[in-house]
């Protein structure tokens, strides 16, 4: 009876036949392998229990001993306070660092003393890991301040009785439901409770809500387009329900409603499975759509099968197509210039799609990044653990980036070229067409990068510390996501606005053995008011000298206002004479040259104070400014970029 209770519920959910789930998504996957009848979760229970104890028995002295230690540093720290002030500051004065730092250590400190007490096994830790369960146990919310103002706009404190479910609260479900995954029978040695309490409050704020709700903005039932929240809530319910749900019906309520949720941000991605958010939020997104889909393949010993999705693959292989090297990536909307890629994630798409490029890359950011002691990622329990069961494999397998030699994604409307395939030397170029809507968005289209040897010489700043107004009408203010502080132009004075109807037009790639050429036109960009009719932007690559040449073709209807580019550097300048410019410092460097005739030369800078811009920047970036001499309403020009020793 059971049994067909949860079949009629999947039923109500996903449709009563293959016909009412959207064909080649997660949903239609599910349902022809036969829906939750496929699920085996009490196997992939004691699998996992296995193979975590094999891997955490078989870590070598070095790597435990960091991670102990770890545990140990915590020992002597103090349960930080979190307070009702703490948490209206927000709502007063815009500020969520302070309030989140205090709420993210508290789950730090429970995450290094949970690991602490897995790798040592001698219950030295496990009071204070009790005692970390009781406070957030406690806590009103487990949403901060600017997350459950996305829900319920100006409460300014939670209301208990009315809990949502959010990412912050999907982070905090997935660690307290590892915790009494592992570690119950230690816990019910403190006291029997915690286990219970433990379970008690993930049903009343965690899995209640999500099954009660289609109001939650991120899950998509509303229309609203969904971003990275989607799919890491959704991948986050999925393992909550599957590591602490015992009631089938709601478990199984569950990972149906999450797969239709997460089908709506799946079928939302561009088809060249192009992450819009930047590298930085794939692990949040196309990354975590590859641990969703192979959680569910491997609850169902592979009989949920995805290998026919081709976008679902593309979705995995984003990740190489911006890549510079090393940690550094293509940092186009809220990205950072340098980040690092979660190799479970990797690997999950690799494992699916049998893809050994993928596998290798994995293995590239796990061997590259976590060396020695440090060598598996720990920022999150879910990561660690994911990370942990994969050790052996991936320290088996060649390590190695694709690097290929151009990369285009025609949705994007992203191109990257560099010198030499497999090589991560030389001089690296990529571009953006798109439009001024997209998730995390920077008023960019035209916007362009260069590298050198794998170091940043023409710069996309990139995002800020986040704030209150990063997220509201204000983050068009903000001057790192204005076009000014872009590789974009200033026409007739106007910027680019904020918006889905400013866009890319007549956008063309192409690219052959030696050169590689990408051109949009920028008119449909600007506002009438800048009077731009035309404004045809064109790179070519040319990898054999190697050299960038970026030329533009123009037509205004009125001329009234400066009409500038702007090119974006946080390196010193030098300039020899009219006409030409070294960035850089070091052996090799970056050449520019313009025609003086056309452009007078001016310099804007920037004093970066936030600590988040300082990190890749240092203390100032700079706008190399050509401003037009001649108020012509047309005209074409060039300015040539290369490398000098």
């Amino acid at each position: 009876m059971m049994r067909l209770f949860c079949l009629a519920v999947a039923s109500l959910l996903l449709g009563s036949g293959r016909a009412h789930a959207q064909q080649g998504g997660i949903a239609d996957a599910y349902q022809t392998a036969g829906g939750a009848a496929a699920l085996k979760v009490t196997e992939w229970r004691a699998d996992r229990k296995t193979v975590l104890s094999r891997q955490l028995a078989g870590l070598p002295a070095d790597v435990k001993d960091v991670f102990v230690a770890r545990a140990g540093e915590t020992l002597k720290m103090t349960w930080p306070l979190l307070t009702a002030g703490g948490y209206l500051e927000f709502s007063v004065n815009g500020n969520r660092s302070r309030y989140e730092t205090v709420f993210n250590k508290r789950r730090f400190m429970l995450k290094d003393l949970v690991i602490g007490e897995l790798l040592e096994r001698k219950g030295r830790f496990l009071p204070m890991i009790a005692d970390g369960i009781w406070l957030i146990c406690e806590e009103s919310t487990w949403s901060l301040p600017a997350t459950l103002d996305v829900d319920r706009k100006g409460y300014g404190l939670p209301q208990p009785e009315d809990p949502i479910v959010d990412l912050t609260v999907a982070q905090t479900a997935v660690l307290l439901a590892w915790t009494n995954f592992l570690l119950k029978e230690g816990l019910d040695q403190v006291n029997k409770n915690f286990s219970a309490r433990i379970k008690v409050e993930l049903e009343k704020r965690v899995i209640e809500p999500f099954n009660n709700h289609n109001d939650f903005w991120w899950m998509g039932f509303t229309g609203r387009k969904p971003n990275n929240w989607n799919i890491y809530c959704n991948y986050y319910m999925l393992m909550t329900a599957l590591l602490a749900v015992d009631d089938q019906v709601k478990r199984d309520h569950v990972f149906e409603k999450a797969i239709r949720s997460a089908d709506i941000f799946f079928f939302s991605y561009p088809q060249d499975g192009g992450c819009d958010e930047g590298p930085k939020y794939w692990n949040m997104a196309g990354g975590t759509l590859g641990m969703f889909i192979k959680t569910l393949a491997d609850l169902s010993e592979k009989r949920i099968n995805f290998t026919n999705i081709r976008k679902m693959h593309d979705i995995g292989s984003y990740l190489s197509k911006v890549h510079v090297g090393g940690n550094s990536f293509v940092n186009f909307a809220d990205a950072t210039v340098v980040c690092s890629a979660d190799p479970a994630k990797l690997f999950a798409f690799g494992t699916l799609y049998n893809d050994l490029s993928l596998k290798q890359f994995a293995a590239y950011f796990f061997k590259s990044n976590w060396n020695g002691a440090q060598k598996i990622q720990s920022d999150e329990i879910n990561v660690f653990l994911h990370n942990l069961m994969l050790a052996d494999t991936l320290l088996r397998i060649e390590p190695g980036a694709p690097l290929k030699e151009v990369n285009w994604l025609p949705d994007l409307q992203i191109v990257s070229a560099r010198e030499k395939q497999g090589s991560e030397g030389g001089l690296f170029f990529a571009a953006k067409g798109g439009h001024n809507a997209e998730s995390h968005n920077h008023n960019d289209i035209g916007n362009f990068v260069l590298f050198l040897d794998g170091k940043p010489m023409i710069i996309d700043v990139g995002i800020g510390t986040y704030a209150k107004e990063t997220f509201s009408e204000d983050r068009w203010k903000i001057w790192n996501i204005r076009s000014l502080w872009h590789n974009c132009p200033l026409i007739n004075g106007q910027q680019q606005p904020n918006g889905s109807k400013y866009v890319a037009d007549k956008v063309q790639f192409r690219s052959d053995g030696r050169k590689t050429f990408f051109t949009l036109d920028l008119a449909k960009a600007y506002a009438p008011e800048a009077g731009v009719s035309r404004w045809l932007r064109s790179f070519i690559y040319d990898r054999k000298t190697p050299a960038l040449e970026m030329r533009e073709d123009y037509g205004l209807s009125v001329s009234r206002g400066p009409t500038e580019l702007s090119f974006i550097t946080h390196l010193p300048l030098n300039r020899l004479g009219d006409g030409l410019v070294i960035i850089g410092n070091g052996s090799k460097r970056l050449k520019m040259k313009y025609n003086p005739l056309q452009f007078d030369f001016d310099l804007a800078t920037q004093e970066l104070k936030d600590p988040r811009l300082i990190q890749p920047w240092g203390k100032q970036v700079q706008r190399i400014i050509l401003r037009f001499k001649h108020n012509t309403l047309k005209g074409s020009h060039s300015v040539r970029f290369s490398v000098t020793q």
